[in-house]
């Protein structure tokens, strides 16, 4: 993928909410967390757009009752609040060469291939049909102008991939550095938080960057939500770093544990790695992590339930008014119950009204019962027989809350009604008598 596309694309979908305020070039300059409110002091940045209550461009204070810092890896946010980091220890730099392909290239190029050479680990990638990634590590003592010089990618690229200018345009050249670091916390006092990089950068030999990011996002956008519409108590929110923090751990140990196997550049190590991998020694990477804590279904000892925390299927499907496509695209996103056989006679009164509090939507392979949908690829039975359910219910970041046999669906919503901090209406109209 291009990454700019994405952003491009995200821009333009904010753009279209009346109620954002869009402030492109603008910056933070201060930050205090009240009681009750976050107040953010902000300004015009050089060439920064004017803010609607900002009179001849001058600073404005945004009060909220929350803020969210995606602010990089330079958080401001984060050294706002004070919030330290831990190093684990990774200092490397890389020379990124980004190319527009000028005529079709040799077929090699349409993989990406990792060159594990000690004397100077490399590796190219294809972005989509028309880019081409090259990438190489700058090794001690070489001087960052020489290597951001144009000359300098031309001739790597002439003398290890025999490309030149009749055959790719170069549209980036830049150096970055490698980090490994993890915020020490990532919020301050159920009012502040962190997202992505302010919180966690890693290696990119997993490509987990930007995904780390979007899972952080989505699932502190639905807790905040549930808080917002008087859904959940706030206690609600201390679930985002129980859980993300050791899922975001496990992956940069471990594409530190890749970057170290792929891109060492010891010969002794780097014979002992070629070896392994020839003789078949070489043990495989850890499995990819799964949520072990927060809001997850988990047995009478505490421990998680079988298969709560790991990622929901999504299967293609078709619906009785002739719609068929991906389960999500066709049937929504949200808090997801996917049933075998319906859940006629199963809900009490107030099981629905919590289902309905939360948004969640019921849907079953039954034919002919309502919210019904066919399994075309028959990727929910299976996975409902892999499980050994009935059932299952889905968060709205596509985790899987837990599951059960059709006989203990009211435990199962019990359990996500306590995991949530849910709120009724008669609590909610207490709290606000309270407050």
């Amino acid at each position: 993928m291009h990454q700019p596309d994405i952003e491009a694309a995200i821009d333009a979908r904010v753009r279209q909410y009346p109620n954002v305020v869009h402030l492109s070039g603008w910056q933070a300059t201060d930050l205090r967390v009240l009681a009750d409110q976050v107040v953010l002091t902000a300004g015009p940045a050089h060439g920064g757009s004017r803010a609607p209550d900002a009179p001849g461009g001058r600073q404005v204070e945004i009060r909220s009752r929350y803020l969210l810092g995606a602010d990089g890896a330079n958080s401001f946010v984060r050294a706002a609040l004070g919030i330290g980091q831990f190093d684990f220890g990774v200092n490397e730099r890389w020379l990124n060469i980004d190319t527009r392909t000028l005529r079709p290239l040799p077929a090699r190029f349409n993989y990406t291939m990792l060159f594990c050479d000690p004397a100077r680990p490399h590796m190219f990638m294809p972005i989509g049909h028309k880019r081409q990634r090259f990438e190489f590590a700058a090794l001690a003592g070489e001087d960052e102008d020489i290597l951001e010089a144009p000359a300098r990618a031309w001739q790597w690229l002439r003398e290890t991939h025999d490309l030149g200018p009749d055959d790719v345009e170069i549209i980036r050249q830049v150096l970055y550095p490698i980090k490994a670091k993890m915020a020490d916390s990532w919020s301050s006092g159920h009012r502040v938080f962190l997202l992505g990089d302010a919180a966690h950068t890693m290696p990119p030999t997993m490509g987990q960057g930007a995904c780390s990011g979007m899972r952080d996002a989505i699932t502190l956008a639905w807790k905040i939500d549930l808080v917002l519409r008087g859904r959940a108590t706030e206690d609600l929110l201390a679930a985002y770093e129980v859980e993300r923090r050791p899922h975001a751990r496990t992956i940069i140990e471990t594409s530190i544990l890749l970057g170290e196997v792929a891109y060492t550049m010891d010969p002794a190590r780097a014979a002992a790695r070629d070896e392994a991998f020839l003789s078949g020694s070489m043990p495989p990477p850890p499995p990819f992590p799964v949520l072990s804590t927060g809001v997850i279904q988990t047995t009478h000892d505490g421990t998680p339930a079988p298969f709560a925390g790991t990622l929901a299927p999504q299967g293609l499907v078709s619906t009785p008014d002739g719609r068929s496509g991906r389960f999500d695209d066709e049937l929504g996103h949200g808090f997801i119950l996917v049933t075998r056989t319906g859940t006629d006679g199963l809900l009490d009164r107030e099981q629905k009204t919590f289902l309905d509090g939360i948004g969640c939507t019921v849907h079953t392979l039954a034919e002919g019962e309502a919210r019904s949908f066919r399994d075309d690829t028959g990727t929910y039975a299976r996975y409902l027989d892999e499980i050994g359910a009935d059932m299952f219910i889905s968060r709205p970041d596509f985790v899987v809350f837990g599951s059960c046999v059709t006989a203990d669906l009211g435990a199962l919503i019990a359990q996500l009604r306590g995991k949530l901090h849910y709120v009724g209406l008669s609590d909610a109209a207490t709290l606000a008598v309270t407050r």
